[in-house]
């Protein structure tokens, strides 16, 4: 039954129904989750790991590289994007997860258990951890400042822990964390010195404190009838007791306490993160949110439990918010709702001003029933609001009034053909229920593949096309449900009669719309090439245009808050960074627009926004989060304070950023470059900082390598300090406590423990002499000597961070730009000249930063716009069913290309990710508009107009209706717009001015492409669209120079285009049938035999005279004899018989085993061509590899000849030198330009041959990479011999042919055998006389060659001949093969051996090319000899090449024999 006619009938339920949905949307609105910003998943955790005492580069071999191979193994590890600080002493890695990584948990949780194993046997003895810390990602909701003028650390904690009490009362409120608080401590001070004149070991400290700091059970005694237990108990309770801690007595028996020797005092620690609120110190807690809930109801919750806290603090005790999520997102929420009750409104007055009233209201009327329910089902399916979602809800308003629109007009003209209003009502959706839903699915299809975006671009933007696609819906329900039910009851006449009354002036302006489009649809239909032209103008200049728009993937966010990064030098001490900081607050305490700041010393803030990146701890690093008065303000005093805060603070790096939406990155711009030896990392870095630092408007160009830092190495004289006893452990343990200080103990207050930290005095640990003249305490003399005289101390230089990515080395050039400018524009700029630079081998260049994200992020949104474009024309081929219309519907997406780029022009917004899926948007959008049109012209041709008239009055008939729709749909978004927003205007701008112009564009050329199409006009345009499509695909062939290839890329082709082995594999096909028709055998056949013969006489009965008797009167009858016909001139036999052999059965199970085992070996033989031609693309690929080094050491030697020929020429002009000098130089030349050709020829016969092995175009050019990748790990011999016997194909193919040649004795056997079978058998037949036409027979046959003179004997022995020799080729080719491994291991071995030597002999030559370099300069050689220690390197450079590349062919030999290249 139709459901419309059902809610007519109805009306009441359907209003109802409709309220209550209305109802449930509005609770759904004031109880939704809310939050700023979609929830991202960051899967970013740290393992850390403490190695004292090491240098980077130690931490970086010995504890770095082994986490990172245990790191590496899982497939969940975004290998691209995890990287590692190694620093001395310690090494922080960052570990990224790939996409698909939902449960973050389970995977930290596997890598705990494997890091912990690693531990236990993989990492030296001293490292600490390593740990997973996998809370790095978490996003807090509030940053809470506890802080008061007078208050220190100690009482701040307390508070702190009193308000974390109160918050654990709050139940939307998740976990809590406090930062910044610093204990107290007890330190006894003292000097080396002065320890030594009582005791020599200073370890009896330690012993004596532990040993009285004490509580232990003292067993228990029994009295009467229980048993009492005891404790010795000796806590401290007091610094009293500390300082009469009796140590020893001294050489003259008197005691010695501590008090003697120490100062014993309470203080705090020394810091190492230090916090501040408007320049006082605070502590500082975090609050984070359950998942799911409202975050401004949280704030709600919160204010309340401040509002109690208040009567428990003291007055002076302030609570102050650096970070307020709640109060963000209820100002953003607040924002968008006005734009969001704008764009209704807007939407509502253009209704009312182009329909008349009542029709107006009705269509109107469609926008809150829609909204209302389209909240609830997306709280329904829990879908937040947050500015995603809204901005959603905006973009689709001026659409969902679009199908109570069409629905409404059609009431309206139905109403006008004098039809009933009851049956106007339901026949005014039913008639345009298909349309209308293929208009909405269009608008769908647009946005829903947004949803294949992947990672936290993909997560921020989902609520996006999953809002649109509910709301359309929606709209679609309750305008085919509820629209008809107003329209019965609202609009009592039709539209002429609307038109004379009251909305006459309203209908002007489309009036004359409509009369200055008729004057041009008729001209542009008389010129239909130059309406064509018009639309190819507008698409390309719309490309044109889209060329001058900058691009900007991801804008800063809109914040009222911003943050500053001070970076001073590496191995400066916290106090000093301190000192900075102090200086920047005091500016910031000036600046009027700042409302409050937050200091971190030592540390960063927590992640309180998605896409902040919180630094590691460095004492040398300090933050800011600076809190303004707006998001204007927050714009102005980050410019000012770019220009000052440099000058403030010279000696440091001062980064002042706002914060950025979209994927996470440390700055907009990043180089990265990748190697192995950190010296010319640092160069490399050095010349491309050099690099960007040079474009004008860029700022803060910095490396994350950092400066060199200072360190000590205090170098033991092993024999003297044995002789003494003194080992290295103990003087490592003694500078450590003495100058770092050592916890010995815990003093408990309450609760509350305290360290008891031991370690020298101040004035005993502050220059390097106090270092020089520590004392140690002799193990064997208890002697005390000082440092110096078992010791030497050198200061050294060590790099202070050490970055891998990928497990590469790698140094990161990062930059800003300033105001004004974007980092496409730095990169732009820097671009070439960094790719200019000539890298040593083994060296690579990658971009990270905006340029990063932008990749990885931009092809799966073209991938999108390709799904959708496809998707729409899915659609619209099945309303139109032909191919042309579809694609002249779609032709107007190009035309509002210039709409689309002119909006980004006109709203100065650059090209980024909202753009573009406004133009993903706009593709569906548009084509609203064609639909319309084309329907129309088709129903116009369907009533008998000629075609150009259709075309003609459809484009004047649907100017109204495509007006009002686009217009709808560009004032909805036009607060968007308006609000300037950096994040959604591109979007609006795009979608606006794209559907405006599309609209124009659509009406003018549209009407016409469709007329050219229909007609036969339309094949030559089409010829001519065809022949450019050709040209362009050409001239796409043309410009591809090269064709880049690795290894990998290179097998992978070979595999896949290699002729050999598409002819084995269709072996393999052919003995797959075979196989299949053996087994066919086992079962019954069926076979039909039909004769048909012709006949040239008629068959005769001839009957005697006499033969049938006497008859009286007449006599014998017959008479004579008489010849009677029988049957016919022709006859027809058909047998059908049903045979299933029995005894053969032994014959068919030989066959099928023998047809198994061809293809087992075929299989085996396609195995060893694939090895073979693996093997031959290694051979291949190195060989290229070696041919382009030959020629670079060619060229080198040329030019070296040349310099050698210039001066030979100058000295003998000279008079220094014979003729012949001259000439041995020409001949040295002559001689290096033929090894430069021999060069060329061999890459060229080389390119050649891997064309031919690739499958490709013998002409094509191939540049193949460098090989970066480490070796691969060899297995021993008796491995590779293990693995050959079990996987080489020849073998195998061995092995079956021994199988075959068993089964092909058994089937000669079998021969001995008879053959029976059953069988049944139906005969017809036509045409023989006295004989049945239908006749049935079954039996059994039997066939048996009983004597055949050694036939079969004689094929017997055949077949086991073949056995003997089959079985003798398996021992041959097991031995071969045993031979050859040994032959390639042993080779193996010996090309490691040769490429240790060539390694050696390049980094020779290379010291000899900088010893060359540096005589040039000092002029003390002539440049010949430069030339010649450059072509030196060259020559070894080749020479390592060969001997790697050789290493690399004899593994995969290796692997060829063994059978394990094809895995």
């Amino acid at each position: 039954m139709n459901p419309i006619k059902i809610s007519l009938r109805y009306p009441t339920v359907t209003v109802i129904l409709t309220a209550l949905l209305v109802i449930v949307g509005m609770r759904a609105f004031f109880h939704m989750p809310r939050t700023e910003d979609p929830t991202i998943t960051i899967r970013t955790g740290l393992v850390i790991a403490l190695y004292p005492g090491a240098t980077s580069e130690q931490v970086e071999k010995q504890v770095t590289k082994t986490i990172e191979k245990h790191i590496f193994k899982f497939p969940e590890v975004r290998k691209g994007k995890t990287y590692s600080t190694s620093r001395p002493g310690v090494v922080v890695i960052n570990v990224e997860l790939e996409e698909y990584v939902k449960n973050t948990d389970v995977f930290w949780a596997k890598l705990r258990n494997e890091l912990n194993e690693a531990r236990a046997g993989e990492l030296p003895e001293g490292v600490r951890g390593p740990i997973v810390n996998s809370d790095f990602g978490d996003t807090v909701a509030m940053l809470i400042a506890v802080h008061g003028k007078r208050y220190g650390y100690r009482e701040l904690r307390d508070y702190t822990d009193r308000i974390q009490d109160e918050l654990r009362t709050v139940r939307d409120v998740g976990k809590l964390a406090t930062y910044g608080g610093q204990s107290e401590e007890i330190w006894i001070t003292s000097s080396l010195a002065r320890v030594s004149q009582y005791f020599g070991e200073p370890l009896r400290v330690v012993q004596a404190l532990q040993q009285r700091n004490i509580i232990e059970g003292s067993g228990k005694f029994e009295a009467d009838n229980t048993r009492i237990p005891m404790r010795t108990t000796g806590f401290f309770t007091t610094e009293d007791q500390i300082r009469n801690v009796l140590v020893d007595v001294s050489r003259t028996g008197q005691p010695v306490y501590i008090r003697d020797f120490a100062d014993v005092e309470r203080r705090y620690q020394d810091p190492t993160f230090l916090v501040r609120h408007d320049g006082e110190p605070s502590v500082l807690l975090s609050v984070e949110m359950q998942k799911g809930r409202n975050i401004v109801q949280l704030g709600e919750q919160i204010d309340r439990v401040f509002e109690r806290l208040k009567n428990i603090l003291p007055p002076d005790i302030r609570l102050d918010l650096v970070a307020n999520q709640p109060k963000v997102v209820k100002s953003r929420m607040s924002t968008l709702s006005h734009e969001f009750m704008l764009a209704i409104g807007a939407v509502i007055l253009v209704t009312m001003l182009l329909l008349p009233i009542r029709v107006a209201v009705v269509a109107a009327l469609a926008i809150p029933v829609t909204l209302c329910a389209t909240l609830g089902v997306m709280n329904a399916l829990g879908i937040a609001l947050h500015q995603v979602s809204i901005a959603a809800l905006i973009v689709v308003l001026g659409i969902v009034v679009d199908d109570a629109i069409v629905i409404a007009d059609n009431y309206v003209e139905l109403l006008d053909r004098k039809v009933p209003r009851l049956d106007a009502a339901w026949r005014s959706a039913t008639e345009v229920v298909v349309p209308v839903f293929t208009a909405t699915m269009t608008i769908v299809c647009s946005f829903l593949p947004l949803l294949i975006i992947t990672g936290s671009v993909g997560e921020f933007v989902m609520a996006l096309p999953l809002t649109v696609a509910i709301a359309l819906t929606v709209s679609f329900v309750v305008a085919v449900m509820l629209t008809p039910i107003l329209c019965r009851f609202f609009i009592k006449k039709g539209l002429h009669e609307h038109e004379k009354g009251e909305r006459k002036k309203g209908f002007s302006v489309l009036d004359r719309l409509q009369a200055c489009y008729k004057v041009l649809i008729v001209w542009f239909m008389a010129r239909k090439r130059l309406a064509v032209m018009v639309g190819v103008v507008a698409f390309v200049s719309g490309a044109l245009l889209f060329t001058t728009v900058r691009e900007q993937f991801f804008p800063s966010a809109e914040r009222n808050q911003f943050v500053i990064d001070v970076w001073m030098a590496q191995g400066a001490r916290i106090e000093s960074t301190d000192a900075v900081m102090r200086r920047i607050e005091k500016r910031l305490a000036g600046k009027s627009d700042v409302v409050h700041y937050a200091t971190f010393v030592g540390q960063s803030a927590p992640r309180f926004y998605y896409n902040v990146n919180p630094q590691q701890p460095d004492p040398a690093y300090g933050q800011f989060i600076v809190n303004t008065e707006s998001v204007e303000a927050t714009t102005r005093l980050v410019g000012e304070l770019r220009a000052d805060l440099p000058k403030l603070a010279p000696e440091a790096l001062v980064i002042v950023k706002e914060l950025q939406q979209g994927q996470q990155m440390e700055a907009p711009v990043e180089v990265r470059i990748s190697g192995d030896d950190i010296v010319e990392l640092k160069r490399l870095g050095a010349r491309v900082e050099h690099i960007l630092s040079s474009v004008p408007f860029s700022m803060y160009v910095h490396q994350d390598f950092f400066n060199d830092s200072c360190m000590l190495d205090v170098s033991i004289n092993n024999e003297l300090a044995n002789r003494l006893g003194i080992t290295n452990s103990s003087v490592s343990g003694l500078l450590r406590g003495g100058f770092d200080g050592a916890p010995v103990s815990t003093f408990w207050e309450g609760d509350r423990p305290v360290t008891i930290m031991l370690r020298l005095d101040r004035e005993s640990r502050s220059s390097f002499s106090d270092v020089r003249n520590a004392y140690m305490t002799s193990q064997l003399t208890h002697a005390s000597v000082p440092l110096r005289s078992i010791a030497t101390l050198e200061p050294e230089w060590q790099t202070s961070r050490i970055v891998r990515r990928n497990g590469m080395r790698t140094i990161t050039v990062r930059g800003f730009v300033k105001q004004g400018w974007y980092g496409s524009d730095l990169l732009k700029a820097a671009q070439s000249d960094i790719e200019a630079l000539r890298l040593p081998v083994g060296y690579r260049i990658e971009y990270g930063g905006e340029k990063m994200n932008r990749d990885e992020t931009f092809p799966q949104m073209t991938l999108a716009l390709g799904i959708s474009l496809l998707a729409i024309f899915l659609v619209m081929l099945i309303q139109f069913r032909t191919i042309s219309d579809p694609l002249v519907v779609m032709s107007s997406i190009p035309l509002a290309l210039p709409g689309a780029a002119l909006g980004l022009v006109i709203t100065h917004n650059p090209f980024g990710f909202t753009a573009f899926i406004g133009m993903i948007s706009l593709s569906g959008i548009v084509v609203r508009n064609a639909i319309i049109l084309v329907d129309y012209i088709k129903e116009k041709i369907a009533e008998g107009q000629t075609l150009e008239q259709a075309a003609t009055d459809a484009g004047e008939r649907r100017l109204r209706p495509i007006f009002l729709t686009s217009m709808a749909a560009a004032v909805g978004v036009t607060p968007m717009i308006l609000s300037g927003s950096s994040l959604w205007s591109p979007l609006a701008s795009v979608i606006a001015v794209g559907l405006i112009c599309s609209m124009f564009f659509t009406l003018l050329v549209v009407p016409v492409l469709y007329v050219l199409v229909k007609s036969r006009t339309g094949t030559s345009v089409a010829r001519i669209a065809l022949v450019a499509l050709c040209l362009l695909a050409a001239a796409g062939q043309a410009a591809a120079e090269q064709m880049k290839l690795t290894l990998p890329e290179a097998v992978d082709l070979a595999r896949r285009g290699n002729s050999a082995l598409k002819i084995s594999r269709e072996k393999i096909e052919e003995s797959r049938q075979r196989v299949v028709s053996a087994k066919s055998k086992y079962y019954p056949h069926l076979s039909n035999e039909t004769s048909y013969l012709g006949l040239s006489d008629a068959e005769l009965v001839t009957i005697p005279a006499g033969s049938l008797g006497t008859v009286p009167g007449l006599g014998p009858f017959p008479t004579q004899d008489t010849s009677i016909s029988q049957g016919s001139d022709s006859l027809l036999f058909s047998n059908t018989t049903l045979t299933q052999p029995l005894t053969q059965l032994f014959k068919i199970h030989d066959a099928y085993k023998i047809a198994e085992t061809d293809r087992a070996i075929a299989e085996s033989d396609a195995r060893k061509t694939e090895d073979e031609i693996v093997f031959g693309v290694h051979q291949l690929y190195y060989g290229l590899l070696i041919a382009r080094k030959q020629k670079q050491a060619a060229q080198a030697a040329v030019e070296a000849a040349r310099e050698g020929l210039r001066e030979s020429e100058d000295a003998v002009r000279a008079g220094n030198l014979l003729d012949v000098a001259a000439s041995e130089s020409r001949v040295r030349l002559l001689q290096g330009r033929q090894a430069l050709l021999a060069a060329e020829i061999r890459i060229s016969d080389l390119n050649s041959e891997m064309n031919d092995v690739l499958g490709l175009p013998l002409d094509t050019e191939l540049a193949p990479a460098e090989i970066n990748d480490a070796f691969p790990v060899p297995q021993t011999l008796p491995e590779y011999l293990r693995e050959a016997m079990s996987r080489n194909p020849e073998l195998l193919a061995a092995q079956g042919s021994v199988a075959k040649a068993g089964h092909a004795v058994a089937a000669a056997r079998d021969e001995y055998i008879p053959d029976v079978s059953l069988f049944a058998r139906y005969t017809y037949q036509d045409g023989v006389p006295f004989v049945e036409n239908n006749i049935g027979t079954f039996g059994v046959k039997m066939t048996w060659d009983i004597f055949d003179w050694g036939g079969r004997s004689g094929v017997v022995g055949q077949r086991r001949a073949q056995l003997n020799q089959a079985r003798e080729n398996l021992k041959r080719i097991e031995q071969r093969i045993t031979v050859e491994i040994s032959k390639a291991y042993r080779k193996l071995e010996l090309t490691r051996t040769m490429l240790d030597v060539a390694t050696e002999a390049l980094k020779l030559q290379r010291e000899n090319q900088r010893l060359s370099a540096d005589r040039v300069k000092a002029g003390t050689t002539t440049r010949l000899r430069h030339a010649e220690s450059v072509a030196a390197v060259r020559k070894a450079e080749l020479d390592e090449l060969q001997a790697e590349l050789g290493y690399r062919l004899a593994l995969a030999e290796l692997d060829r024999i063994a059978g394990s290249s094809a895995r």
